[in-house]
């Protein structure tokens, strides 16, 4: 709840990549692998949380109302962007990794709507397979890491790794979410 009040940035349904303590304040830039991590977690908690605790419909909403943000997002490509909702920023590998297996676990825990989400998730998998992974395995678009800025060109300029670990494992992950729902 802290995390969400801190972060959350209501009015695009995503989450802001850091808030400043010391002045109170969000950068308000929605870093595609930073939501990701809050994605993948979200769904980590309702997979192991029991449906009758006390928290477990908070968290389904909260899932419910981030997946609307995340899938809003989603380009033409089926790639989601370094800086979310800023299509000149870099399509990014991690963070597309990320949302199709949040999603997918989401619609394999009954959570998420097959109907509604199904297509985005096979879109995010095609342009992870088609862009992203080639003949040989190897991963490229992988945002190498971050620290945290006021501004998002900051986020924009950060430079892509080959074969990177933030990129490689969370594909492998959601390659084996997406086989257990198609």
């Amino acid at each position: 709840e802290g995390f969400r009040k801190r972060l959350f940035m209501k009015d695009k349904k995503l989450y802001s990549h850091i808030f400043f303590p010391e002045t109170g304040l969000m950068n308000r830039i929605p870093w595609g692998r930073g939501n990701g991590w809050i994605l993948f977690t979200l769904t980590e908690i309702l997979l192991h949380l029991p449906r009758n605790h006390r928290h477990y419909e908070f968290f389904c909403g909260m899932l419910r109302e981030f997946a609307e943000g995340i899938s809003a997002h989603q380009d033409a490509n089926g790639m989601w962007h370094q800086v979310l909702d800023r299509p000149d920023s870099y399509a990014e590998t991690s963070s597309t990794a990320m949302f199709v297996l949040g999603l997918a676990r989401g619609v394999r825990l009954n959570i998420l709507e097959r109907e509604q989400y199904g297509a985005v998730i096979r879109r995010g998998m095609d342009a992870l397979l088609r862009y992203c992974i080639d003949k040989h395995g190897n991963v490229y678009g992988v945002c190498k890491g971050s620290g945290c800025s006021m501004q998002a060109e900051y986020y924009m300029n950060l430079e892509t790794a080959f074969n990177d670990d933030h990129g490689t494992g969370i594909i492998l992950a959601a390659l084996s979410e997406i086989n257990g729902i198609f």
